[in-house]
């Protein structure tokens, strides 16, 4: 399952699947919230590192990460888990997969304000700062705050938001 090769960005695996939850639930599609959850569920399981970040393209030669990727992945498990409890339905290993990339991100937030654009999946370290892919991994923690009210983010978030508004990226 994970039939696309991305999270987020282009491939929109993530995305994908959500719709077909959130069809499913609205529309009484057993079939269809089976279908996204286990294309969900495939990729929390098979296709990240222990520490929580996903792979790319199948993990082929490198084991390097994207901000946009990073970002997609803890937005949209952050918007199904609260798809799912709305339904009355637990959300929790979505949560946790969500809580856990975040606790991976943090460390790596530069004072400044740079959230980072490539980790190693392996060690969970930034390998670089360069260009905005930051933008997008601040789409998914802006979305988290909001969801769960994480008071560790809030500082991140506003410092980011400056960062990348003064860099004119």
């Amino acid at each position: 399952y994970g039939y696309g090769r991305e999270l987020g960005f282009a491939g929109q695996t993530f995305q994908t699947a959500r719709l077909s939850i959130i069809y499913g639930l609205e529309n009484g599609s057993q079939e269809d919230v089976d279908f996204g959850l286990k294309v969900m569920r495939s990729w929390i399981q098979k296709r990240r590192f222990p520490n929580g970040i996903f792979m790319s393209n199948r993990n082929r030669g490198h084991n390097n990460r994207d901000a946009s990727n990073l970002g997609w992945a803890i937005s949209e498990l952050t918007r199904v888990s609260q798809a799912l409890r709305a339904h009355g339905m637990d959300a929790s290993e979505f949560e946790a997969a969500a809580t856990q990339l975040v606790d991976v991100i943090l460390p790596g937030v530069r004072e400044d304000g740079a959230l980072g654009s490539v980790w190693n999946g392996d060690t969970g370290e930034v390998v670089t700062y360069n260009g905005d892919g930051g933008g997008f991994m601040l789409m998914g923690l802006v979305r988290y705050w909001l969801a769960t009210g994480d008071e560790r983010l809030k500082p991140v978030i506003d410092n980011a938001f400056k960062y990348y508004y003064e860099s004119d990226i």
